[in-house]
């Protein structure tokens, strides 16, 4: 049994994973009887279990009980042999699952993948190949395709804030020393940043919310309650 993020499971159930781990046995939910188990556990985490130990975020017992066989998996930008294979896995997939016909991967466009430091990891290039898939028209993704991507990244983070362009205006269309609260605000513009990054994915998903969210990075469910929190049907 995979127990993923178990650095974030809430302290109240940490009494109930304890009881399976150690006696090996469980209750179903509106159940009576006690059920033998005879599973093995693997658990993962990106956090560092000992220290939310030593500040009570996470119990010792249980730490103690899970620590038997510690694996360190390093990050992405610490095994960059590993982009190859995954890149070309990951265009696979979405090749089939965008219903596109399969996709070659120009050299100098995998040096630029093979550069970048993945911050987010394996999840992270997944999307962004996903993302490369998608909006590809060409039957070979270029150095061109992945410089655009990784500048649309740095663009989407920038949009978040309202920037002063030059000394004629801003960004907005304000004037210099116009107040922002004239202008909406940051809050205002942090929602139309958003509601236009929401849109645009929207678009070059044909509407489907979830390609749209991985072309967002985030989640099916986030995207939910994006659109809801931006009043978008």
């Amino acid at each position: 049994m995979f127990l993923d993020e178990i650095g974030d499971v809430p302290l109240t159930t940490h009494v109930k994973l304890l009881r399976i781990l150690q006696e090996r046995e469980l209750e179903r939910v509106g159940g009576v009887k006690t059920i033998k188990v005879d599973v093995r556990f693997v658990a993962a985490t990106h956090r560092d279990l000992e220290a939310l130990v030593a500040a009570g975020g996470f119990r010792q017992d249980l730490f103690f009980r899970l620590n038997v066989l510690p694996l360190r998996v390093p990050p992405l930008r610490e095994r960059l042999a590993d982009v190859r294979p995954l890149t070309e896995q990951f265009i696979r997939a979405a090749c089939t699952a965008n219903g596109k016909a399969a996709l070659a991967l120009a050299p100098a466009a995998m040096q630029l993948l093979e550069a970048q430091s993945w911050p987010g990891n394996v999840r992270e290039l997944e999307h962004f190949v996903e993302r490369l898939v998608v909006f590809s028209d060409e039957a070979r993704i270029s150095e061109r395709d992945v410089e655009r991507e990784l500048t649309r990244g740095t663009a989407t983070k920038v949009a978040e804030a309202p920037t002063v362009c030059s000394e004629s205006g801003r960004a907005d269309g304000s004037r210099p020393g116009t107040p922002l609260a004239e202008t909406g605000g940051l809050d205002e513009h942090r929602r139309n940043a958003e509601r236009e990054a929401v849109m645009q994915a929207l678009s070059r998903a044909g509407n489907k919310r979830t390609v749209a969210a991985r072309l967002l990075g985030v989640s099916r469910r986030t995207l939910y309650n994006k659109l809801e929190e931006l009043g978008i049907s």
